[in-house]
C-alpha cells in the first residue's frame, strides 16, 4: 500500500475531500496522496496529462504502473477490500461505475465552482457536452423531487399558504424555462456552464432544507424556526449565487443577465412564501 501514490487536483475541494477520506480510513498512508501542483518532473513524466485532467491518476512507485479514474479508485479500495475490487471489475458493474465516474468527473467544476489558483497545475476536466446534458437532466429530476418533498413537509404548513403542489412545480419549470431562454443568448459551452451553475444553485438551496425535513419527521417545525431557518438559507444561497455567477463570468460580461436571473429567482421565492 505504501508504494501507491494518488495525485489529486488541489483546486478541487471534492477531490481534496475524498482523497483525505482515503487517508483517514487507512486506505492510503498520509504520504500516499499529493496535489498536482507539487509533483516532481519525474512523476509528471509517468502521467498522461490529457487523461489525468479527467481521471485521477494512481502511480505504483515500485512498478511504475499508472491507473486512471475508476481503475485507480478500485485499486485503492482493493488494498483493503478485495471483494469490492472484484465486484467493481465485473463487466456490468464496471460499465455503470465508469459512466457514473465520468458524470462526476466531467462536471466536478460545476459542482464546486472553483478556479485554478495562480501558479498551480490546471487540472480542469475537458468539456463533455453529453455528460453535461446528463448532469443537467439528473439534477433537474432531483430538484423537482426535493421541491415536492419540501412543499409536502414544510411549505404547506406556512400560514396563509394557498398554493398547490402543481402551482409550485409550474413556477419551478417556468423559472427553468426562463433560464433556458437566457442560455440561448450565450455560446454553447458558456450556456451549459450557466445552466449548470443555476441548476446546482437550486440543488444547494433545496439540500439546505434537509435538517428541517428530518425534524419534520418527528414534529411540525414551529413557524418561528422555519422563518429563521429559511432566512438563513436565503442569505447562504445569495452569497453562493454571486460566487457562482462570478465563476461563470456573468458578473463581468453579462451583468444584465445575472440581474434578470436574480430578479426571477426573487419573484419565485416571493411566489412560494406569499401569504
Amino acid at each position: 500500500m505504501s508504494q501507491l501514490l494518488l495525485i489529486y487536483d488541489d483546486n478541487c475541494p471534492l477531490c481534496q475531500w475524498y482523497t483525505q477520506v482515503f487517508v483517514k480510513t487507512g486506505l492510503l498512508p498520509a504520504e500516499g496522496r499529493i496535489p498536482y501542483s507539487t509533483i516532481s518532473t519525474q512523476l509528471q513524466a509517468r502521467i498522461d496529462a490529457d487523461k489525468g485532467r479527467n481521471q485521477i491518476p494512481l502511480i505504483d512507485l515500485q512498478t511504475g504502473q499508472t491507473w486512471y479514474g475508476l481503475d485507480a479508485l478500485l485499486e485503492v479500495l482493493g488494498q483493503r477490500f478485495p471483494l469490492v475490487k472484484r465486484i467493481g471489475r465485473w463487466r456490468p458493474v464496471y460499465w455503470v461505475l465508469t459512466r457514473l465516474y465520468r458524470l462526476i468527473s466531467y462536471n466536478r467544476k460545476i459542482v464546486v465552482a472553483s478556479r485554478c489558483s495562480p501558479g498551480s497545475f490546471d487540472c480542469a476536466p475537458d468539456f463533455n457536452q453529453r455528460y453535461r446534458f446528463l448532469f443537467l437532466f439528473i439534477t433537474l429530476l432531483i430538484n423537482t423531487g426535493l421541491l415536492a418533498l419540501v412543499y409536502d413537509r414544510l411549505l404547506q404548513y406556512l400560514p396563509g399558504n394557498t398554493l398547490s403542489p402543481a402551482q409550485i412545480q409550474t413556477g419551478h419549470f417556468l423559472l427553468v424555462g426562463i433560464n433556458l431562454t437566457l442560455a440561448c443568448i450565450l455560446k454553447k459551452q458558456r450556456a451549459l456552464e450557466y445552466l449548470g451553475q443555476v441548476t446546482m444553485l437550486a440543488l444547494i438551496a433545496l439540500l439546505l432544507q434537509i435538517p428541517l425535513l428530518l425534524l419534520s419527521v418527528f414534529i411540525t417545525p414551529p413557524l418561528w424556526l422555519m422563518v429563521i431557518y429559511f432566512s438563513g438559507s436565503l442569505l447562504i444561497v445569495f452569497r453562493e449565487y454571486l460566487r457562482r455567477m462570478d465563476y461563470a463570468g456573468l458578473l463581468i460580461r453579462h451583468q444584465w443577465m445575472a440581474a434578470f436571473n436574480l430578479a426571477c429567482m426573487t419573484a419565485f421565492i416571493l411566489f412560494i412564501f406569499k401569504s
